[in-house]
């Protein structure tokens, strides 16, 4: 009798410890949530679907586990950003920032003028710089109050900004310019690269003559490159802005770019390519003025972005496959294939 009562102390005082840890659990953690603190290797890719509201597909890409539907996003989501356990989605249907916390499972906004058409973001210092194409000018908004800060107009000389760059506390726009029917050749003129201090947000230069300026990124020596698509009919050029602000032409490109990433490491830049008149999409490697093949999409209406992962280039996203890839980084002609999603427009990779 002894030994029962003792076997049903123990049982007793080990079913009330599992029961405490199961109550310290959150039971409103995600699918696919990871804890502060681990390491993973994630991809999120960005879907906007031709109707209805986008969301993001999540992928580990160390066991190839796809959450396909990970979030619900807004109407036509056009960039997203990881940062600090949240993800910030700019969606442009309905004029909103969604800020997603990974932790708590919730949805924050912070809403732009209506019809201002948000595109494209770039995070510096604890500020988000969004370009509002359709209302010309760039917002910034403060992430520790969640709202926005100030509004820089852009100059009547131009219009549409779309990529937006922050590199040694300047800001870079690259506007589309004026257009008559979008996406057709010889309509667009006014594009310009505008450069500005972040300190007071006052003009510094203009680079005229940029046309259709699209895409901007940066390499680690504070250099700046922009992906001009040209007329749509594969006149586009790569500028380089040096850190005193001196502009040159990597290459007339015979495509037309429209995104572009600097993949530190191999010291490369990567193209890809929106041809909607002509030929096949695809992305290139630019090394030097030579251009080479990294990937053709075999398909004129498969726009393709991709992703540049701890400062080298690995992934992209093709839209019209809904597919995500991995590049091995040694040879790029390997890479692993996952079906995301509808539309996929970016992939961004981070380690929660």
């Amino acid at each position: 009798m002894y030994k029962l009562k003792s076997y049903l102390l123990i049982l007793f005082i080990s079913l009330i410890f599992i029961l405490s840890n199961c109550a310290k659990q959150n039971p409103l953690e995600p699918v696919g949530y990871s804890k502060p603190g681990s390491v993973n290797n994630y991809v999120y890719v960005l879907n906007q679907p031709f109707g209805g509201n986008g969301y993001v597909s999540k992928v580990n890409v160390d066991s190839g586990f796809v959450i396909s539907k990970y979030i619900t996003a807004g109407s036509i989501p056009n960039d997203i950003i990881a940062y600090n356990y949240k993800l910030y989605i700019l969606n442009s249907g309905d004029d909103t920032l969604q800020i997603y916390d990974i932790v708590s499972g919730k949805n924050e906004y912070v809403n732009f003028p209506n019809n201002s058409s948000p595109e494209i973001m770039d995070l510096y210092n604890g500020k988000l710089y969004v370009s509002l194409w359709e209302s010309s000018k760039i917002s910034v908004v403060n992430l520790e109050s969640k709202s926005i800060e100030t509004n820089i107009k852009i100059p009547s000389s131009t219009s549409g900004p779309w990529g937006v760059k922050v590199v040694n506390n300047r800001l870079f726009v690259a506007c589309t310019g004026t257009y008559i029917s979008w996406g057709n050749p010889g309509n667009y003129t006014d594009g310009k690269i505008l450069v500005y201090n972040i300190s007071d947000y006052s003009a510094v230069t203009n680079f005229n003559d940029i046309t259709n300026a699209n895409g901007l990124t940066a390499d680690d020596a504070g250099n700046v490159y922009c992906a001009a698509v040209g007329q749509y009919n594969d006149t586009g050029k790569v500028y380089k802005i040096d850190a005193s602000l001196n502009i040159s032409t990597v290459l007339d490109t015979g495509k037309n770019g429209n995104y572009v990433e600097y993949d530190n490491n191999n010291s490369a830049l990567f193209l890809s390519d929106a041809s909607w008149t002509r030929g096949t999409d695809g992305v290139y490697k630019i090394v030097g003025s030579t251009l080479s093949t990294v990937y053709s999409t075999g398909n004129q209406w498969s726009r393709v972005k991709f992703a540049v992962i701890n400062n080298e280039f690995k992934g992209m996203v093709c839209n019209s496959a809904g597919e995500l890839y991995i590049f091995d980084p040694a040879n790029t002609g390997n890479y692993t294939k996952y079906t995301v999603g509808n539309n996929p427009v970016k992939a961004i990779y981070a380690n929660y």
